[in-house]
């Protein structure tokens, strides 16, 4: 290749843009070396313009078809820099981009966006219709995602974004359908996750209920998925997933309840809070229940563990436990219990606070045995009675047996 040819191929224009930018960065560095700040910094920057004036000329001489050529074998080089920085980087300014050889770092990043352009105009070449079909419009995409990725895995997040553009525009000069760029343009800018909207949360705030859920702004609208929000919601004992409602195009209805304690256990000297459903709560070193809380006793402890759905011998335990707190949930009657035997499923026992003891019987009928609860109570406390059994087993004719 002569001269004159390669001078007449020259983009003067742009070498001069570059030029004037070297001379900027130059005097920058001047500058700052007449202060006394960085004497070494000017001469380093010359020194490095100077090589790559010098790499620009060799380049000159390159056929860059050769390089196109090639382009595949520097891609596959490329991707095995960037999976050895995973393994084997230096970790800088809490990014792991860095590869150390000896003394000498370097950042396979970088120098790969060259071999990144190089791979992606070779695969362009390849293709000679005037748009590229759909499926290799995905392999396209696919393969320059992936040093995108790789980057990203680093934590190098604002490398990874430059290689974004050079894809945009590869993907630009390929010819692509209009409609598929449209597509594309609207899930990258247009749908994206801007706002999240909390429904039935109590005591947790929306940012919280939010970031346990993996919900963070700027998410693309179609990759959420209801099954990873309800998985990630799972996590938190506290919070029950309700459903997701998409609001498109950047909003989320996320619709929850909230587990609360309604009941406590002493077990190996432990108190531990269940909620209506048995899930354990939390645990404290204290012996006295929460204020309005009724204790749980009787139970054939298996297995206890915050987070953890309590494990007892007796199933019929826990069904008994269900179907009492439920009722007493629905009848807001709840607070007035001290606490609930459940040692004989078929015997069941409440403590009342004012002292007076209920017989239940079985865990049938409950809702009624509540309800004479309720109306037989005040009853008694008109009489002055602080004590005794009041046996609801049959709820339509209760007794009360004073304390012998």
């Amino acid at each position: 290749m002569n001269i004159r040819k390669i001078l007449t191929h020259l983009d003067f224009m742009l070498i001069g843009s570059a030029f004037l930018l070297v001379m900027a960065g130059l005097l920058a560095a001047y500058s700052l070396s007449l202060g006394g700040e960085e004497s070494s910094l000017y001469l380093r920057q010359l020194s490095r313009v100077g090589i790559a004036c010098l790499l620009c000329i060799l380049f000159l001489y390159v056929d860059f078809e050769i390089l196109t050529y090639y382009s595949a074998i520097f891609y596959i080089f490329l991707i095995l820099m960037l999976l050895g920085v995973l393994f084997f980087g230096t970790e800088i300014n809490n990014s792991r981009s860095w590869l150390a050889i000896g003394s000498f770092r370097f950042q396979p990043s970088e120098p790969g966006k060259i071999i990144y352009i190089l791979f992606l105009a070779g695969l362009l070449g390849q293709f000679k219709q005037e748009y590229l079909p759909f499926p290799r419009l995905m392999k396209f995409t696919a393969l320059g995602m992936l040093p995108v990725i790789l980057i990203l895995l680093q934590g190098d997040l604002g490398t990874a974004v430059m290689y974004l553009p050079i894809l945009g525009g590869m993907l630009w000069m390929s010819g692509i359908r209009p409609k598929v760029l449209i597509i594309i343009l609207l899930q990258s800018v247009v749908f994206r996750l801007t706002t999240v909207y909390v429904v039935g949360n109590v005591n947790l705030t929306p940012q919280q209920v939010a970031a346990a859920s993996g919900l963070v702004k700027g998410l693309n609208m179609f990759s959420i998925s209801e099954d990873e929000v309800r998985q990630n919601l799972s996590s938190d004992h506290t919070i029950i997933f309700e459903g997701m409602q998409k609001d498109y195009p950047s909003t989320i209805y996320l619709y929850i309840s909230e587990r609360e304690s309604v009941a406590s256990i002493q077990w190996l000297g432990i108190l531990y809070t269940l909620d209506d459903e048995g899930m354990v709560m939390d645990e404290n070193n204290t012996t006295a229940s929460p204020e309005g809380m009724p204790r749980v006793t009787g139970l054939q402890v298996t297995s206890i563990h915050v987070g953890q759905k309590l494990e007892v011998r007796n199933r019929e335990q826990m069904q008994a436990y269900y179907d009492i707190i439920s009722e007493l949930e629905l009848q807001y009657y709840l607070d007035q219990i001290s606490e609930i035997n459940l040692s004989d499923t078929d015997n069941l026992y409440l403590l009342i606070e004012n002292g007076i003891s209920v017989r239940l019987g079985t865990s049938e009928y409950m809702r009624a045995k509540i309800g004479a609860i309720r109306t037989d109570i005040p009853y008694l406390e008109q009489l002055g009675k602080s004590s005794g059994v009041l046996d609801v087993s049959t709820p339509e004719d209760a007794k009360y047996s004073p304390e012998s």
